[in-house]
């Protein structure tokens, strides 16, 4: 490494001079964020067994803004508590009953974790064979007792900063500042012990760059690790990004590093889904596709990358990034511009996944796709008020798609609004064809994805299909998710007030599931809410869950919403649900999703029986 940087690395860890606790910035940290190291935020323990003085020494550093301060006055467990804390700098009086701080600064010197730690011996000797028998063991500095705070604060930053810089060096790739290996098997040696140890799993990307070594051969080094640089940054970017099945703790982030050559690894720690390992793999392609300016030239790279995922695919990290280079390989003879699992059952699940997608692109145009209607009773009037429009895929191919394997890929890719947009417009056609039938307080609801919003158009949408069906206004219910709400920008808020000018009504879907939060029911006019069918499936002998319906029920009638209960299936639910008080049912005991002339057939078969149950669904 060029020695001129070195010194100017240090220079900017030092500075300012005389500033206490400096903060420092050093790219990609072993911790897998930012990689900003305050040094006041950095652990320093004193071992003294005088607690008069460790006291003092103690406020001198707080006063200097150091916040994690640690005192020991007990030399016989120092030691041990040294290993466990493994803290960025000691303070270590040589005079001690029990235990010498000699003996303690040799133990350290002999242990691997600690061999590298500074220690700064407090000493009130200053004879030279003193001195000279703690050098020899390995001292970095002396601190003449009584301490001077003023000298005391300098030498603790002045050790911190180096202690910084040489965990820079041995942690950082040189080229681009990410970690580098020993960081990464560090710490995935971590991950798979918990992995082992729970139900979670741990996921290891391996990212190559397949067209680097031939830029290296005709613009030389420097143009290589200047898109080395740039694709660090690019992937940096993509990989930090949070998600929910990703990451649970601030503890748990991802790890970006860079293995060597024109190789990048991501560890995904704690994995609740593996699926998660997809997302990122595609969030790492499109990040790469993208040619990179190189001087006056722009130049593209083929990425490959290859998924291992612990402990199905292996159990060591030696094991894990064997895998993992190995799938990279595959993925590079595949095509490159992809990416492939480590085992051979997750690569077949993946490319049908592929064709799923790739077919999902043209489900609209080719007419594969159509709504089916679930139905809505009303039990105190007997009738069918409303309906679901739910979306089906019968693919020419692969036969019929179930929704929950096309709608997380539509979500993901952004089909989801193209697609969205086509039941909205089927949704209305068939309402107001069913108003020409005579059914004309029949309310047709359609689920709105977040993306639809984010995507800005949904209002003129709306607007344009109201005007051609004019029917439909006041007939036309969108439903939403909790999630879609809670997480609402203020011009999500400004859509969903145009839509009730448009006299569109707005829902919530699977009300109940997910979040403990329900402050956006203050903060949004809403129609109706949608009882989940997991409270509602175990009714009415789950009396728990018959008080949370009830109180549901209670909080949807006292903000003047309509209350909706999902996945009954049975007349005792029924019945139960209606003393409850909720205003609609939904599932199979009044119809399962289907094709709308059914639907029309259906609303006629339905009669009343008793305390208002219908006839049920054949």
């Amino acid at each position: 490494m060029d020695m001129s940087a070195d010194a100017a690395a240090l220079d900017a860890l030092a500075t300012p001079a005389l500033a206490g606790p400096t903060p420092t910035n050093t790219g990609d940290g072993p911790d897998g964020a930012d990689g900003a190291v305050a040094l006041g935020d950095l652990t320093v323990m004193m071992i003294d067994d005088e607690p008069m003085l460790t006291e003092v020494i103690g406020t001198y550093l707080e006063d200097a803004g150091y916040s994690r301060i640690v005192g020991i006055n007990d030399a016989t467990v120092a030691l041990e508590q040294v290993r466990a804390l493994n803290p960025a700098l000691v303070l270590l009086d040589l005079v001690m009953p029990g235990v010498s701080g000699f003996e303690i600064l040799q133990a350290m010197r002999q242990d691997e974790q600690l061999r590298y730690t500074p220690v700064i011996v407090l000493t009130a000797a200053s004879d030279p064979d003193t001195k000279l028998k703690a050098l020899s063991i390995g001292a970095t500095e002396f601190l003449a007792k009584p301490v001077d705070p003023s000298e005391l604060v300098l030498r603790v930053r002045n050790s911190l900063v180096l202690k910084v810089y040489q965990d820079r060096l041995a942690n950082s790739d040189p080229v681009t500042g990410l970690p580098n290996r020993r960081v990464l098997m560090e710490r995935l040696r971590g991950n798979l012990a918990q992995a082992l140890a729970g139900d979670r799993k741990v996921g290891l990307l391996h990212v190559r760059l397949d067209r680097l070594q031939q830029l290296q051969a005709t613009l030389g080094q420097t143009a290589g690790d200047e898109l080395l640089r740039s694709a660090a940054q690019r992937l940096r970017s993509r990989t930090r990004r949070d998600d929910d099945g990703v990451r649970a703790t601030r503890a748990e982030t991802s790890l970006l590093c860079r293995l060597d050559g024109d190789e990048f690894l991501v560890l995904l720690p704690n994995l609740a889904d593996p699926e998660a390992c997809v997302r990122v793999a595609r969030r790492v392609l499109h990040a790469l596709a993208e040619p990179f300016q190189v001087g006056n030239d722009r130049i593209g790279v083929s990425p490959s990358v290859g998924i291992a995922l612990a402990p199905d695919d292996g159990q060591t990290p030696e094991d894990l990034l064997a895998i993992a280079a190995a799938a990279a390989a595959l993925a590079c003879s595949s095509g490159r511009n992809t990416y492939r699992f480590g085992s051979r059952q997750r690569n077949q699940a993946a490319m049908e996944r592929l064709k799923i997608e790739a077919a999902l692109h043209h489900a609209v145009e080719r007419r594969e796709l159509r709504l089916v209607y679930q139905p809505k009773f009303d039990p105190l009037q007997g009738r069918i008020v409303g309906v679901e429009a739910l979306m089906r895929w019968q693919q020419t191919e692969l036969g019929p798609i179930f929704p929950d394997r096309f709608i997380p890929i539509a979500e993901e890719t952004g089909l989801i609004v193209p697609m969205g947009e086509w039941a909205l417009q089927e949704a209305c056609e068939q309402g107001e064809r069913w108003m020409r039938q005579g059914l004309e307080s029949l309310k047709v609801a359609v689920n709105v994805s977040g993306q639809q919003l984010a995507s800005g158009a949904l209002p003129a949408l709306v607007a344009g299909l109201l005007e051609r069906h004019p029917r439909m206004r006041g007939a036309l219910v969108l439903e939403l998710t909790e999630g879609v709400l809670i997480d609402a920008s203020p011009e999500v808020n400004a859509q969903l007030q145009q839509f009730r000018a448009q006299g569109v009504q707005l829902s919530i879907d699977d009300f109940g599931t997910g979040y403990s939060s329900m402050n956006y029911l203050r903060h949004f006019r809403l129609d109706e809410i949608k009882i989940d069918r997991s409270f509602v499936k175990d009714l009415p002998a789950q009396r728990s869950d018959l008080s949370i319906v009830r109180a549901m029920t209670m909080l949807g009638h006292s903000l003047g919403m309509r209350v909706v209960a999902e996945g009954v299936e049975t007349a005792e639910q029924l019945a139960c649900l209606a003393e409850v008080g909720v205003d609609q049912i939904q599932g199979y005991l009044i119809g399962k999703p289907m094709h709308p002339d059914d639907l029309a057939g259906r609303a006629a078969e339905i009669a009343v029986r008793g305390a208002g149950q219908p006839v049920p669904a054949g």
